[in-house]
């Protein structure tokens, strides 16, 4: 595998411009085009959901040296292409729905470059994540397909500055094409003989998290949509750009996953649970005063911070970005709880949490918070977050209660 130092330099640059594309969201376009442009990137992470299943979490499985010596590597890259092209016409649909209210007689411009800006992102995404697991150097790494794939375009949108989502979503495509060039030859030689039988191989081996993504995806990104729904493409745009500030803190958490986990990985493979639990609680505590820190930093300044972000028109939302940032440290605790279920292999909890977590904000809504605009599907969120680390805490004690009375 790739060094955490790498893939964590990756995985900072692509949450970095997740977050700038929605600030220059913001800057640049009418309150419902910032809407629009959350419901693509919704649409997206499903794709990648279902990517995860069949493709990232195999490869893992397989291994560097399989992929490599088998030419397995070539037919991950073909199932992936496969699934995008299935998933593009469904989500060109699937969007047009959402805008016009299921009017398929409007324009399909928007919808045309949503599947485009799917497509193109997926095959990025693709070749960044999998290079984790090869040999390669500083410049055709999963750094460099990043660095081309996603900050380029960040820096044409604010030379360019456009006022519509047309012309925004173009630049996204065009500007993303040239990290496509990585992937371009090895798709010559992704579809041999055995290519049908590889891909029922990978869907089968990936079931039980395919059958987990509705779940996971409710819990992402329906939030967005419902906003949308029943309170219009300004509240989706209003609650988009706000919780994209929150977000920032998932450039931080990708030292979780990354930089913690390897530590944490060595230290619970060699039997030092000692150490081991101590390394978490102090990554525990640490993160805890960093999300303190900034709490008192939004209490402070929060309406300067969403002016100088977002725009003036944003400074009035400081309260719902305070309620986001109640709901990161949930989002905090239950990340470090899913690390440990990885190590103790006990990861079935997690969908069983986000269950619990989906039917919480949903009931919470409906029943209390819907009547308080966005600042009540931030509550509902922070009443999720809640539901989905009690329930793991919780599980993980029966579990461990029933395992040391055996």
């Amino acid at each position: 595998m790739t060094s955490a130092k790498h893939s964590l330099l990756d995985q900072l640059i692509v949450s970095g411009s997740n977050f700038l594309i929605i600030v220059l969201a913001a800057r640049f376009l009418d309150i419902g085009d910032v809407a629009k442009y959350a419901y693509a990137f919704g649409f997206y992470m499903f794709v990648y959901m279902v990517a995860n299943a069949w493709v990232y979490q195999n490869i893992m499985a397989i291994g560097r040296r399989k992929l490599a010596v088998e030419g397995a590597f070539a037919h991950f890259a073909g199932l992936n292409f496969i699934l995008v092209l299935i998933s593009v016409p469904i989500i060109i649909v699937s969007f047009q729905l959402v805008i016009s209210g299921g009017q398929l007689d409007l324009p399909w411009t928007d919808a045309i470059l949503v599947g485009a800006f799917v497509a193109t992102n997926q095959m990025i995404d693709f070749e960044r994540r999998s290079l984790y697991f090869l040999d390669h150097s500083w410049f055709n790494g999963p750094a460099a397909v990043s660095l081309t794939g996603f900050l380029v375009r960040i820096v044409a949108i604010m030379i360019i500055q456009p006022s519509s989502f047309i012309a925004f979503m173009m630049i996204l495509v065009v500007f993303s094409l040239p990290s496509l060039l990585f992937s371009a030859k090895r798709l010559l030689t992704a579809f041999k003989a055995d290519f049908y039988s590889f891909v029922l191989l990978q869907i089968k081996n990936g079931k039980w998290m395919t059958l987990n993504i509705p779940v996971n995806w409710v819990w992402g990104q329906a939030p967005v949509f419902i906003m949308g729904s029943f309170l219009g493409p300004q509240a989706a745009g209003v609650y988009a750009a706000v919780r994209s500030v929150a977000n920032l803190a998932n450039v931080a958490m990708e030292l979780i996953p990354t930089y913690f986990a390897s530590r944490l990985s060595r230290l619970f493979s060699s039997g030092k649970q000692s150490v081991y639990k101590k390394y978490i609680m102090v990554v525990v505590v640490a993160g805890i005063l960093a999300w303190g820190c900034v709490l008192i930093l939004i209490i402070l300044v929060g309406d300067k911070a969403l002016s100088l972000i977002l725009g003036e028109e944003f400074s009035s939302y400081w309260f719902l970005l305070y309620l986001f940032w109640g709901f990161n440290a949930f989002v905090f605790l239950s990340r470090i709880q899913f690390l440990h279920f990885r190590f103790v292999e006990k990861t079935g909890i997690v969908p069983v949490a986000n269950l619990v977590g989906v039917i919480t904000l949903s009931v919470s809504y409906f029943l209390w918070f819907s009547n308080l605009g966005v600042e009540g599907m931030a509550w509902a969120m922070i009443a999720g977050g809640g539901g989905v680390v009690s329930t793991q805490y919780l599980l993980s004690l029966s579990i461990l209660k029933d395992k040391s009375s055996q």
